[in-house]
């Protein structure tokens, strides 16, 4: 059976997926439309050359009109391209609603073709905009363009879950979602072996944190600053490797000669691609989140991975500990290390994720009627209901999609407790 993979590569998650897979025995296709941005792969093979190439020419066009003008162009070949790939394929694993043409015709084209479709969430792609940090705090958005955005999101739901496609996600972020999905715990986030060798000892003069943050104000970087730099006036030596805007390369190196990571101080998942590429070389990772303690009901059957997660309030005092028991830290790399070499390893996710586009068990299943997290992303519970409210306000509480969530919209918009 040979799988594509599909249409944007997103934290090296579609390159490691193509190694678990060959490691299965299975031959897999990258067709991907991303920027290729933070260097995680290179296109191999002529059809992954041009799917680039297609990528970047819409991509240089500047101006509204003439991307559009671009996109109606090239149409023709991103149709060619998608019935070959379709022809040739019998399984597309796809990242969130990436596409070549759109979500509803490059569906109908795999799905006429014989090629069964699962997609993987891994972020903003699903999350609510209103509950998103990087939407409300970082970027500004207007509330119309929130509602508007949260419009265009139910749509394209809509169209996947009528579609019948296998969909995978974490809870925090499907609060929109009306089908039972997969849980993305469940299946794991696949784990390459890295090729650089851990540089790690026990003669440094310092312990080594590493943050490399996307987006730092939305990642809490100033926070986490205040928090080095607070637990070094206590006495304590540290030295902080802050990485913005590098190459994925270049975060690998600095994690291999790495003590601790602290990724993020308002994350919704206990892991993220920074920690699991720690974890492949036994570096452990702090995360603070407000989905802390939901988390080890949610992933009572799963497990959660292995690691430091913590709500916001706590995130000084859980570093304060981990550094202060070198022991402790150590064992809990060792612990992160054997979980991404054997449960998260790349073959193992892979193998998983096949087994979820067939026939998924019963157990890895969630209704969105159980979900009873309701902060979103990069926010505290307060900003969270004041968005919420006043689009409500604005809108009606049926502008938020949440009517088949009533716990959640009861939390959000009455200030009901969970």
């Amino acid at each position: 059976m040979r799988i594509l993979l599909g249409f944007e590569e997103i934290a090296g998650y579609l390159t490691a997926i193509r190694t678990g897979l060959g490691e299965l025995g299975l031959a897999a296709t990258i067709c991907d439309l991303g920027s290729g941005r933070w260097g995680y792969r290179q296109a191999e093979g002529r059809m992954e050359r041009f799917a680039r190439a297609l990528a970047r020419l819409r991509r240089d066009c500047r101006g509204r009109f003439a991307r559009t003008a671009c996109i109606a162009a090239t149409s023709p070949l991103a149709l060619w391209l998608l019935v070959w790939v379709s022809r040739r394929h019998r399984l597309a694993i796809l990242t969130g609603f990436s596409c070549l043409i759109s979500v509803r015709i490059d569906g109908m084209i795999l799905r006429a073709c014989g090629c069964r479709i699962i997609r993987v969430f891994l972020g903003s792609d699903i999350r609510p905009p209103f509950l998103n940090g990087i939407q409300v705090k970082e970027l500004g958005v207007s509330d119309r363009s929130l509602l508007r955005q949260t419009r265009r999101l139910l749509r394209l739901l809509s169209q996947v879950e009528e579609s019948g496609e296998t969909l995978v996600n974490t809870q925090p972020q499907a609060l929109l979602m009306r089908r039972r999905f997969v849980s993305f715990w469940a299946i794991g986030f696949p784990i390459r072996r890295v090729a650089i060798q851990r540089r790690f000892g026990d003669d440094h003069a310092a312990i080594r944190i590493v943050h490399a943050p996307t987006r730092p104000r939305i990642k809490g970087s100033a926070e986490i600053r205040r928090i080095i730099r607070t637990l070094i006036a206590e006495g304590r030596q540290i030295t902080l490797i802050e990485l913005i805007g590098v190459t994925n390369h270049r975060v690998l190196e600095a994690l291999a000669d790495a003590d601790l990571v602290i990724d993020e101080t308002h994350a919704d998942a206990p892991l993220g691609g920074l920690g699991c590429e720690a974890a492949a070389l036994g570096v452990p990772t702090i995360v603070s989140g407000w989905y802390a303690e939901q988390a080890r009901r949610d992933l009572v059957q799963t497990g959660m991975p292995p690691g430091y997660y913590c709500l916001p309030p706590d995130l000084e005092r859980t570093t304060r500990a981990a550094i202060d028991d070198l022991a402790a830290l150590r064992a809990m790399g060792r612990r992160c290390q054997a979980f991404a070499d054997t449960q998260w390893s790349a073959a193992a996710v892979s193998r998983r994720l096949i087994r979820a586009a067939v026939a998924p068990p019963q157990q890895w299943l969630t209704d969105p009627a159980t979900l009873r997290y309701a902060w979103g992303y990069g926010l505290d519970p307060e900003e969270a209901r004041t968005v919420a409210q006043r689009l409500a306000t604005r809108w009606g509480r049926a502008a938020l999609g949440l009517d088949h969530v009533p716990v959640i919209a009861a939390t959000l918009l009455d200030d009901a407790p969970l």
